[in-house]
């Protein structure tokens, strides 16, 4: 009897189930609205909070979702009284018989929800001069933009749901606890994110406590990348700018550059003013560069830092000023680990500077040829440098005393090398006639003989070929080359 009894309760039961789907699909068929989710609707819009990276996904009929339903649809799951939608970075309109398919709005399309209400900050005592301290969740709302019909809202009208007052609590958190935030591995991506989204009252307010803090943020990696997106940001805006024109980083930064461009993620921070200031205003970030030159061209950080500044500067001006500095403090470049590739750098770019690197290198060519950094300045002057500036030095090597030295040397023998095969034509001769006498008692003799012979046969093939009346010079093989070739 029991058995019977729940079989017909089960089949009483199977047909209200029957006839409650049997319902909602005669509801749905009814012009039941867009946004009713179902496994038989084909689409999904998805719509994202850009602050809390909150995703909701609507299921819908595309040709049937207007922007009615869509709004519907936002304030029912993100519980907001005033926002935008953005498409592609577009707003969409606010016309609520709008359809969504002749918006642009594809099946997986993700809409961006922009709230209309944004936190201001409350005045109260700060210790950054001129700027104020927010106050936790205070708030005031933007007024409504648009085609809706409802009325605009105030401050007494508003009252923040719990999910709203989390993002009231994230903007907070930013400007309290800035200064940890910025140097923390993980949430300065966060503070980057409000800082680019925010308006810009709170990039000034954001700007104001990174300038009061630079040098600890700078000082970490984290920190760095939040100073270089924050001068991105906000770049040379007027409310930016001190009063003698000089933007408020910029001004920040000039105090510590030393320290700047010798540390890994200071360096980063100047080269990327460098790159975003215009030539007029990092002019005096090149002046304080070039000031302390000396401090920062040995440092192995500050070598490149000053390259890469003379790289990016784009007029005459500023190269010529951090070559005036370069050369002023030559002799201590030349030999030093570090220094030498920012002089190399600079005969590279400016022949002319060359002439004025050999009047420092040839007051005392041998320590500088036998020093394994300073033989590179010379041979780097020999190669890429003026012509006046490689008969100088051939002169100053043309010494029997000095290439006696330099052939048995291990740095020396090199630039007697580059010496031959980059020597102004008139002086080969003059060179070969100092070389040959003494070679002979180089370990390297072997490498010279051979570039000098085959220098001294261009030199004189050339002759011919220009005059000739001259016979083609053909030079004796040196003894010790031709006892190598003659081996099997």
């Amino acid at each position: 009897m029991a058995l019977e009894i729940e079989d017909e309760l089960k089949a009483l039961m199977d047909e209200e189930e029957e006839e409650e789907v049997k319902g909602a699909r005669r509801e749905l068929s009814a012009d039941a609205p867009a946004f009713v989710p179902s496994s038989l609707l084909p689409h999904v819009v998805s719509v994202l909070h850009p602050l809390t990276y909150v995703t909701h996904t609507l299921k819908c009929d595309l040709t049937k979702l207007t922007v009615c339903d869509l709004r519907q649809f936002t304030e029912q799951h993100f519980n907001l009284p005033s926002f935008s939608l953005l498409l592609n970075g577009q707003p969409i309109t606010r016309d609520p018989s709008a359809k969504a398919i002749d918006l642009g709005l594809g099946n997986g399309a993700v809409l961006v929800l922009r709230p209309d209400i944004l936190i201001h900050s409350s005045p109260s005592t700060s210790p950054i001069s001129g700027a104020t301290t927010p106050t936790r969740g205070a708030f005031t709302p933007i007024p409504k933009t648009g085609c809706d019909s409802s009325p605009e809202m105030t401050p007494e009208k508003v009252t923040p749901n719990p999910r709203m007052r989390d993002c009231y609590e994230l903007w907070s958190t930013v400007y309290h606890d800035f200064l940890d935030m910025a140097r923390d591995p993980t949430a300065y991506k966060m503070v980057i994110h409000i800082m680019e989204i925010g308006v810009h009252e709170h990039q000034v307010q954001l700007l104001q406590m990174a300038c009061t803090h630079f040098i600890e943020l700078a000082r970490t990696i984290p920190g760095s990348e939040v100073l270089m997106s924050l001068m991105a940001v906000v770049g040379e805006r007027p409310e930016t700018v001190g009063a003698g024109g000089v933007p408020m980083l910029l001004e920040a930064m000039l105090p510590h550059v030393v320290e700047l461009a010798n540390t890994m993620p200071g360096r980063k921070i100047v080269q990327n003013a460098a790159i975003k200031y215009r030539d007029e205003v990092k002019l005096c970030l090149y002046s304080e560069i070039c000031r302390n030159i000396r401090l920062i061209a040995l440092d192995q950080c500050g070598c490149i830092t000053i390259q890469r500044l003379y790289d990016f500067a784009t007029t005459g001006l500023l190269k010529d000023m951090i070559q005036d500095a370069i050369i002023a403090c030559c002799s201590a470049l030349i030999c030093d680990q570090y220094g030498n590739y920012v002089v190399q750098h600079v005969i590279k770019d400016n022949k002319l500077v060359s002439e004025k690197v050999v009047f420092s290198l040839c007051r005392n060519i041998v320590r500088c040829a036998t020093n394994k950094f300073g033989s590179n300045v010379i041979e780097k002057c020999l190669k890429q440098g003026s012509e006046r500036a490689k008969g100088e030095v051939v002169a100053s090597l043309c010494n029997r005393d000095i290439i006696e030295v330099l052939v048995k040397d291990q740095y020396g023998n090199y630039v007697i090398q580059t010496a031959i095969e980059s020597s102004p034509a008139h002086l080969v001769e003059v060179l070969s006639n100092h070389i040959v006498p003494v070679v002979e008692s180089s370990p390297y003799s072997y490498k010279i003989e051979s570039k000098l012979h085959r220098r001294l046969k261009q030199t004189m093939s050339a002759m011919a070929h220009a005059s000739p009346s001259v016979p083609i010079y053909t030079a004796p093989v040196p003894h010790r080359v031709q006892r190598m070739s003659n081996v099997p």
